[in-house]
């Protein structure tokens, strides 16, 4: 089977899913989104460590496609530190506190 599409979007990490609606929220365009992982499920009783860090203003962008509530609905909280490295290259962390700025 052959589909057609208007526009396509590889990868359906948190930026293309989000450009994914906000298309469809403004185009009639027919929109594919092509990932080499199935989507998660987010099953509530399921925990997973992997995490992502949301400005104010990608907040805004979210509440104003209308799925910000679902996000909250999913686990998420506030941070005021966060720490981020790669698994073996602890040497290599990347630290963020709120208390500097």
């Amino acid at each position: 089977m052959q589909a057609s599409f208007d526009i396509v979007i590889v990868g359906g990490g948190v930026v293309g899913l989000t450009l994914a609606v906000a298309l469809a929220e403004a185009t009639k365009l027919s929109i594919a989104v092509i990932d080499a992982a199935n989507a998660p499920t987010w099953e509530k009783n399921k925990y997973s460590p992997r995490v992502s860090a949301i400005t104010l203003a990608s907040k805004r962008i979210l509440q104003k496609l209308n799925v910000w509530p679902v996000i909250i609905e999913k686990r998420a909280s506030a941070f005021t530190r966060i720490q981020v490295w790669n698994h073996g290259e602890v040497s290599r962390t990347l630290s963020f506190d709120s208390e500097d700025i």
